[in-house]
């Protein structure tokens, strides 16, 4: 957890000043194969080293998908610190996160380790293709 929170917080705020120059959409997308670049490092790893870089790349992930994100809300005066730490936990009770969690787990469980972390990367790349559909691209202004 320290990894990857060394390297979140290196990474999430020259993101979010990246941001200002580079389309979300293109942060997002490159959030997204940093996630399943990790997911790969992860499924794949057999040694401690392997596990650790992976964790680094998974924060470098929170970095590009979470940074910029943030950084609107300041830039735009209207970052509200009580707000924002409810939009934190907020994500762990909508109902498709718990929903992947228990799937996530039974796959852990039933098929091991890497077939988690490869179903995981497979549906890293279906969001992916989802920002950049018509929808996608809405979503992302609307939010």
């Amino acid at each position: 957890m320290v990894v990857m929170s060394l390297a979140y917080s290196l990474s999430a705020y020259p993101i979010g000043k990246l941001s200002d120059r580079l389309d979300r959409r293109l942060l997002l997308a490159l959030g997204m194969a940093l996630l399943s670049a990790a997911d790969l490092l992860l499924g794949m790893g057999q040694s401690v080293m392997s596990v650790f870089v992976g964790v680094a790349v998974w924060g470098l992930h929170m970095g590009f998908t979470t940074g910029h994100s943030r950084r609107d809300g300041v830039r735009n005066g209207s970052f509200d610190p009580a707000r924002h730490g409810v939009r934190r936990v907020q994500p762990g009770l909508r109902p498709g996160v718990l929903l992947a969690s228990a799937l996530a787990g039974w796959l852990w469980d039933h098929f091991g380790a890497s077939t988690t972390f490869w179903q995981v990367r497979r549906s890293s790349w279906c969001r992916c293709y989802y920002v950049g559909t018509r929808r996608g691209r809405a979503a992302l202004r609307a939010g």
